[in-house]
């Protein structure tokens, strides 16, 4: 099980993501984050 948490600094980061998508005429009606144990993935 994943026990990463994500910091102040990956939520904003994603945040400004999805407000120039958002401005580039891309819908987005949902968003997450997903946490891969293995680097290679």
């Amino acid at each position: 099980m994943a026990t990463a948490t994500l910091v102040n600094q990956e939520i904003e980061e994603g945040k400004r993501l999805i407000d120039v998508l958002n401005a580039a005429g891309l819908s987005v009606d949902s968003a997450l984050w997903i946490y891969s144990s293995e680097r290679e993935t």
